[in-house]
C-alpha cells in the first residue's frame, strides 16, 4: 500500500495545488461543496497546502500539526493528521487516510465516509476494519469555531 507521500506525488501531474491558509480554505471549502460534502468532516488548523486531481477525484491536505476535534453532540473525537489524502465523488469520500476516531482502547482509522447514508439525514462513518456508524447530520453541524476548515 502507498505511502500518503507516494500517493500525493502520483496524482500531483495534472493537480491544482494551493498554497497558505486562506486560499486552501476558499478551494477546499469550493470543491467540497460541488461534491455535495460537509466540510465541517474536516475541522483542521493552519492549512498548508491544498491539492485537488480533479480526473481522478484525489483531494490532499496538509496542515501544520495533528489536530483533533469533539463533535460534542456524538460525544466522538476525531484526529486529523498532518496530512490527509481522499478520493472523492459525489456524497462520498473514499480510500480516506490521515483521519481517526478515539475508541475505547485505541484510535480507528476512518476510511470512507458517505453523506445520506443509511437515511437522507445521516452521515456514515466507515473504519478500517468495516465497523461503521452513521450520525445525523444536524449533530455534525454544530457551533463552529476556529478550528472548522472554513466556515
Amino acid at each position: 500500500m502507498a505511502t500518503a507521500n507516494e500517493l500525493i506525488e502520483s496524482q500531483s501531474e495534472g493537480a491544482q495545488i494551493f498554497h497558505g491558509e486562506a486560499v486552501c480554505k476558499e478551494k477546499i471549502a469550493e470543491v467540497l461543496e460541488e461534491f455535495s460534502l460537509l466540510a465541517c468532516l474536516l475541522r483542521l488548523k493552519e492549512i498548508t497546502e491544498f491539492g485537488f486531481n480533479r480526473s481522478s477525484g484525489f483531494i490532499w491536505l496538509k496542515q501544520k500539526n495533528k489536530t483533533e476535534h469533539k463533535f460534542k453532540k456524538i460525544g466522538q473525537t476525531i484526529l486529523y493528521d498532518v496530512e490527509i489524502t481522499v478520493f472523492v465523488k459525489p456524497r462520498h469520500m473514499k480510500k480516506l487516510t490521515g483521519v481517526k476516531t478515539k475508541g475505547l482502547l485505541l484510535p480507528m482509522a476512518i476510511c470512507e465516509i458517505v453523506i445520506g447514508s443509511p437515511s437522507d439525514d445521516k452521515v456514515k462513518f466507515v473504519t478500517s476494519t468495516g465497523l461503521y456508524r452513521a450520525h445525523p447530520m444536524s449533530a455534525l453541524l454544530e457551533a463552529e469555531d476556529e478550528s472548522v476548515l472554513y466556515k
